[in-house]
């Protein structure tokens, strides 16, 4: 999800404005340190433009 959120250009502190959660929410998601539930990978995977299967297995999916 960092790398993700780099090539975006956006910060920890940007993200969780974009989802409305508080910077160490996502600090701690990134880490793996939080269990999330399904609404919030989704909530994430549109923030950062992306299916959220691709956030669920670790895959990037090529670019078309």
């Amino acid at each position: 999800m960092a790398e993700l959120r780099q090539e975006r250009g956006l910060t920890q502190e940007e993200l969780a404005g974009v989802l409305g959660v508080a910077a160490r929410y996502v600090q701690m998601m990134e880490a793996g340190d939080q269990n999330v539930t399904l609404k919030t990978v989704e909530r994430v995977a549109e923030g950062l433009d992306v299916p959220a299967s691709e956030l669920l297995s670790g895959r990037r999916k090529p670019k078309v």
